[in-house]
């Protein structure tokens, strides 16, 4: 597909599940772009003379350049020709809308910081994963030149190995990301059996693009793909959702069989979801902002999951930013629609001792002063 001369570029790697998340909202907004793939040479030349930074995607045009597929969801929700919300946004939207548009938001930060944390164990710690993707990295970065692209992409391996294992995605927490991993697929695949089409309904969501990227990156990887078989209705919703990917963009397909699908989902369907989201990574950013915040910061943090096993992370700033982000999320749910909660069960319950958590020494109470429609502590 030939862009025009007006056209936006994106950057990406084949093995991000950041860039194919990005990919699809793009195909799915309509927004007229051209694919660059990222290598070495880009990587320093282009990416990090733009943004500072080495990451993608990268979108830009001109001297104009963002990073961070988040932000590239909202600014394609600003440009789109399809909804990428449950609920109509700006000015005018209604405080039930605005709600349920955080909660949404809400799910795609949960897939883009902990769906994406097992995802990532998996691929770079699974000896059969691990071997096919340093391959095909090295071949990316250097054009599959021989002996090279085997160095480079056995270097990159190790390197994000063990760059990934500070956040958790390391061997000595695999049980607790295999309970998360068969939970939330679990979750997903009765959700989308149950009324069909997306998450919130006929129309796919910056949540479902969010759990698009690394569950799909997960159906690629060797060892990915067999489990991923016995969840058929997942398999399905990512076919569509990959018809969303520019540059071969068909979002036209994403809306097969919506006429079977339910106009709305009753919220109360996503409830697993969420409850994923409070007994796992809910607790992993209360805890981070408990040892992160004192003076002397540990090297290692453990907190114990709402299943019981412990999950063991080194304590970052990176992880206050992730809480203060999701606690805007939740005051704005409880100060437009805390109604919605009601049907999401063991979110309420989980919520609710985070935020005495917080309360507990001054910087968490500190933190929630900046939230005021959270509840009292």
């Amino acid at each position: 597909i030939m862009a025009s001369r007006d056209a936006y570029t994106i950057y990406v790697s084949n093995y991000s599940p950041y860039s194919i998340k990005a990919l699809a909202i793009l195909g799915w907004a309509g927004i007229d772009v051209s694919v660059k793939r990222s290598n070495l040479v880009t990587r320093e030349r282009v990416l990090k003379k733009r943004t500072g930074k080495t990451m993608v995607p990268m979108l830009c045009r001109g001297a104009w350049a963002i990073n961070d597929s988040t932000r590239i969801a909202r600014f394609a929700i600003e440009r789109s020709a399809r909804p990428l919300l449950p609920a109509p946004a700006g000015a005018g939207a209604g405080d039930e809308a605005r709600g349920l548009n955080a909660l949404c938001w809400l799910l795609e930060e949960f897939a883009d910081e902990w769906v994406a944390r097992w995802f990532i164990h998996e691929r770079w710690h699974i000896e059969e994963n691990r071997e096919a993707l340093a391959k095909w990295v090295g071949e990316e970065l250097v054009w599959g030149l021989p002996v090279v692209s085997e160095k480079i992409g056995n270097f990159a391996a190790g390197t994000i190995a063990r760059q990934t294992a500070k956040a958790g995605a390391s061997p000595m927490n695999s049980g607790a990301l295999a309970n998360t991993r068969d939970r939330t697929l679990a979750a997903l695949e009765a959700i989308l059996l149950d009324g069909g089409g997306y998450l919130f309904g006929p129309q796919p969501t910056v949540a479902d693009f969010g759990l698009y990227g690394p569950i799909e990156q997960y159906r690629r990887d060797p060892a990915g793909a067999g489990r991923l078989s016995r969840y058929p209705a997942v398999c399905g919703w990512l076919m569509r959702m990959r018809s969303a990917e520019v540059p071969d963009a068909s979002p036209e397909k994403l809306e097969i069989g919506l006429e079977e699908a339910r106009e709305g989902r009753a919220l109360e369907q996503l409830r697993p979801l969420f409850e994923e989201f409070g007994s796992t990574y809910w607790r992993v950013l209360i805890e981070n902002h408990e040892v992160a915040s004192r003076a002397e910061r540990a090297e290692r943090a453990e907190v114990t999951l709402g299943d019981g096993v412990r999950f063991s992370f080194a304590p970052s700033g990176y992880g206050i930013k992730r809480l203060e982000e999701v606690l805007a999320l939740l005051d704005a749910v409880y100060n437009h629609s805390p109604q919605l909660l009601e049907s999401l069960g063991g979110l309420q319950v989980a919520l609710r001792e985070g935020f005495s958590s917080l309360g507990r020494a001054s910087a968490g109470r500190e933190l929630l002063a900046r939230f005021p429609s959270l509840p009292e502590r």
